[in-house]
């Protein structure tokens, strides 16, 4: 006896799933070197099976799993998605809302289990095998396919690239796939944080100086194009740049030309590739960032989305992160458990990959040693999202300095009061010149240091705050 599933709604909609056929995708399998292993399987007359002995996966292996019948589940196609023919006994649980195979849900990758213990595939639209080379970049999702063609187009070039996407999606690993696949691998690749230049010597920190170009220059040194020549520069949270140094990179870009601190200009070879997580649109918009520079970043642009959704490469990256404990295990006793895997995948992940990573990391130090893994407690409230704090309206000058006053100067504090990201406060802080602590000069420190009662008072009077007062004393040899 057959059971016929109806998995899509009776609707007026013309959409139709690819009719070349359907991707099935592993999820979870109690063999956990399986997930993301992946079959696609072509229509014929309109229909196509799939069972635990076919088809083969491209891992060469089928199913192989005991709780899937050895009797052919037979996928048909319509006019609006698709329907399922069961074998007796055998039955589908959804973990997709809506709970069927509508041309919307294929479109975007249905979730479906084998009964309460079997394996876990994701069923999509069109025929589509994993990437023959992931970059580094773990995940099959259409957005990480879609990313990996952008990093074969952009990298053979010279041209700058912008690198945009929330905290924890993956931009330096981006950037790094980009440089290794580039004419350049063999040159150097050299990060850098550029919310750490500081006003007033970022000419000396990007381009380098001469001896004796500033008090205190007892040696000649490089700066970050020359360390990079031949190869990569990797310029961090781009939209955090002060307005000064926006200038003298677009003044490089434009020119391949550096002029270091008292030395005379000379030519350089390197590609710059900035990574943000700030809109750069807003900032030019706030007069915080330079649509000029902006312009000649973007020439080729890579967007990385967030986490959310994306089951393949949530499942994907968790059995990365966790082949610690599962390799080696029998399939018969799998340490990974689906359920593990559904919370995982069901979770919103705010923090995107960086989460999901150091999540994995705590159920290898709690787990590991354990015969299962139980899920995690991903019940903490998350924080809200940066667009939606970044809509606040932003504050006048008056009153951004008494909140910054009222909260010590304390960035993250202020940023949170004032329920805007901490790169906005940045950019509002620079656009309205406001002091900040690594530019702080030695007499200035030493001024109000004895002006004030302690080093508290002292980074009042600087409007600074005592921490980056602190840090500010040790980088330049100052003691309290």
């Amino acid at each position: 006896m057959q059971t016929t599933l109806h998995t899509m709604e009776e609707s007026n909609t013309t959409a139709a799933p690819a009719r070349a056929g359907l991707t099935f995708t592993i999820l979870w399998h109690p063999d956990a070197r399986r997930i993301g292993a992946a079959a696609a399987i072509p229509f014929v007359d309109g229909a196509l099976r799939l069972s635990r002995l076919a088809p083969v996966f491209s891992d060469g292996e089928p199913l192989s799993d005991p709780r899937t019948s050895r009797s052919q589940m037979h996928f048909q196609r319509t006019r609006d998605g698709v329907t399922v023919t069961l074998p007796a006994r055998q039955r589908l649980v959804f973990l997709t809302d809506p709970p069927r195979l509508s041309a919307d849900a294929l479109a975007t990758g249905a979730c479906i289990g084998i009964g309460n213990s079997g394996v876990l595939l994701e069923v999509s639209a069109g025929l589509r095998l994993p990437d023959t080379d992931d970059f580094g970049l773990i995940g099959g999702s259409a957005h990480m396919r879609s990313v990996r063609q952008q990093i074969a187009l952009l990298a053979p070039h010279t041209n700058p690239v912008l690198v945009q996407g929330l905290t924890g999606t993956g931009k330096e690993l981006v950037s790094q796939a980009l440089h290794r696949q580039s004419p350049r691998a063999r040159g150097p690749l050299v990060a850098y944080n550029v919310a750490a230049l500081v006003p007033g010597t970022a000419v000396s920190q990007l381009f380098g100086h001469a001896r004796g170009s500033f008090t205190g220059a007892a040696a000649a040194a490089s700066g970050l194009f020359t360390d990079a020549d031949g190869g990569t520069l990797l310029l961090d949270e781009i939209g955090a740049c002060s307005l000064e140094a926006q200038a003298l990179l677009l003044r490089a870009l434009e020119t391949h030309e550096i002029q270091p601190l008292g030395g005379r200009s000379r030519r350089v070879d390197v590609r710059v590739i900035a990574a943000t997580d700030a809109s750069l649109e807003d900032a030019i918009s706030e007069g915080a960032f330079r649509a000029a520079l902006y312009h000649r970043l973007a020439h080729g642009r890579i967007q990385l989305l967030p986490l959310a959704g994306r089951l393949i490469d949530i499942a994907m990256q968790a059995a990365h992160h966790l082949r610690p404990a599962t390799a080696g295990r029998s399939p018969q006793a799998p340490w990974l458990q689906r359920r593990t895997m559904e919370a995982l995948l069901r979770h919103r992940w705010p923090g995107n990959s960086r989460e999901l990573r150091h999540c994995c990391e705590m159920l290898l130090l709690k787990h590991r040693d354990s015969d299962q893994c139980p899920p995690p407690d991903l019940a903490t409230a998350a924080p809200p999202p940066a667009p939606a704090a970044d809509a606040a309206p932003l504050a006048s000058p008056e009153a951004l300095e008494a909140v910054l006053r009222a909260h010590g100067y304390r960035i993250s504090e202020t940023a949170s009061a004032l329920k805007i990201s901490r790169n906005r406060l940045k950019r509002r802080m620079a656009t309205l010149e406001l002091p900040r602590a690594g530019a702080l000069t030695v007499d200035q420190i030493q001024d109000a240091l004895l002006s004030a009662p302690d080093r508290s008072a002292a980074a009042q009077m600087l409007r600074v705050s005592e921490h980056g007062l602190k840090l500010r004393m040790s980088a330049l040899g100052i003691q309290l």
